[in-house]
């Protein structure tokens, strides 16, 4: 048998592989197996249980925190996360602020997705529905680095590993405005996010195409090398959240060891857990 080739993620990415292909990443720690369309990541060394997400009813469930998780006056922020929505046909918020800061939206009135930086500065993703579909999971990704020269370099959105042509309208900060709530499941409006919610993360850093794409298809922020999120919500598979199927939520532990826990003090709008065992997440 013939030596596994090692290469960094850089010179795998510049490589024109084959199906089939089997590297060794030294950058990742991780075997790569390209299948056709991208490569796979396979790390042995991350011990990655699935098992809970987060339901949200589109009614009024909704995740908050205490502090702002270090995205104000940033000018380099990512956030990655996997959803499954219930209904694409309807308005509803993955995340958000109270000023339309980093607010994530699926707007199924229009069947667009919308990444508003500010009001009036904001990414748009058209025909959204033929890149979401409804009871299905997908992964999304947002990347802002204010240091980009135009709009096209400050705002990224990925969907299943794949960059989006995106439109734009106004013109996006060098440093995002500030905010003093942050969200997950509803943002500046009184729309809320209708379905399942699993693996969150945000960085305060500008992740890479082949960042994202490690994320995509290793399900877990934990596959992107040196950088380490501000933030990682694991939705009930931390050890310290208390999971139990449609049992309601009060805090959602932040896996990145920062202590910026997700929480919901309020009953009547709090999420509920949802177990996922069987269900086929991450593609």
């Amino acid at each position: 048998m013939s030596d596994l080739n090692v290469y960094t993620t850089a010179e795998i990415n510049a490589l024109t592989p084959i199906t089939g292909d089997l590297v060794l990443d030294s950058t990742l720690n991780a075997v790569k197996l390209y299948n056709g369309s991208a490569w796979k990541t396979f790390d042995g060394d991350i011990a990655f249980e699935n098992r809970w997400g987060v339901s949200f009813d589109g009614s009024n469930d909704y995740l908050s925190f205490s502090n702002t998780l270090g995205i104000p006056a940033s000018t380099s922020v990512s956030m990655s996360c996997w959803i499954n929505c219930s209904n694409t046909n309807v308005n509803q918020h993955i995340s958000g602020t109270n000023n339309k800061v980093f607010s994530v939206e699926l707007w199924g009135s229009s069947n667009v997705l919308y990444v508003e930086m500010g009001d009036g500065k904001y990414a748009t993703l058209s025909s959204m529905r033929s890149y979401i579909s409804q009871g299905s999971w997908h992964h999304i990704a947002v990347v802002y680095d204010g240091s980009g020269s135009s709009n096209a370099d400050k705002i990224k959105i990925y969907i299943d590993g794949a960059l989006m042509t995106v439109s734009f309208s106004g013109t996006i900060d060098s440093a995002m405005p500030s905010f003093s709530n942050f969200y997950f499941g509803k943002g500046t409006y009184s729309v809320y996010y209708d379905g399942l919610l699993d693996e969150a993360a945000i960085f305060n850093t500008v992740l890479s195409a082949a960042d994202i794409t490690a994320i995509y298809y290793g399900g877990t922020p934990n596959h992107i090398g040196s950088f380490s999120p501000v933030g990682y919500w694991r939705m009930g598979d931390d050890s310290n959240d208390s999971a139990t199927s449609g049992g309601s939520i009060a805090t959602i532990t932040d896996s990145s060891g920062n202590g910026n826990d997700a929480t919901q003090g309020t009953a009547s709008s709090q999420p509920t857990f949802s177990d996922l065992t069987g269900e086929s997440i991450y593609v």
